[in-house]
């Protein structure tokens, strides 16, 4: 009769390698303001029904010649820089995401923007997690560095 020692490091996670989290289901995102910054923070989301880290993926269609830039916000902190698509974040269960648009980088000319984003587990093949819509505005604010008609001086 044989026996069968397993020896664990304790760097090693004995989870089961399970990558498909609970189901998850961010809002569209709409205009609140003209900064030029929106989310949907609201509809926050919490991976639940994992064990091991995944990879999400988003990635945005635009209807804009000056397409949004986005970024994962993962309990409450800026994943990465906005950038332009895709953008991906590594999550692990209890961890809270929500996605966020940015076209103030259009300074001063002002942008809008709309399109879908897709998000996708690339640890599990790519499967498609959820869809949304979003709208972003920058909206140049007045005040300096403009061209203003000089005040009329009187004498």
């Amino acid at each position: 009769m044989g026996a069968v020692v397993v020896i664990q490091s304790s760097g090693i996670a004995a989870g089961g390698g399970d990558v498909t989290p609970d189901a998850v289901n961010w809002g569209n995102i709409t205009v609140t303001s003209g900064s030029g910054i929106e989310n949907n923070s609201g509809s926050a989301q919490t991976l639940a029904g994992i064990d091991s880290p995944i990879t999400l993926r988003a990635a945005w269609t635009s209807s804009s010649s000056n397409p949004t830039k986005g970024q994962w916000i993962k309990n409450g902190v800026a994943v990465q820089a906005p950038q332009l698509s895709p953008v991906e974040v590594t999550a692990s269960v209890g961890d809270v995401l929500y996605w966020q648009t940015y076209a103030a980088y259009t300074h001063p000319a002002g942008n809008y923007d709309t399109g879908t984003v897709t998000v996708t587990n690339q640890s599990d093949g790519a499967a498609s997690l959820d869809t949304f819509t979003f709208a972003c505005q920058y909206v140049r604010a007045g005040g300096g560095g403009g061209y203003n008609e000089p005040p009329l001086i009187e004498f």
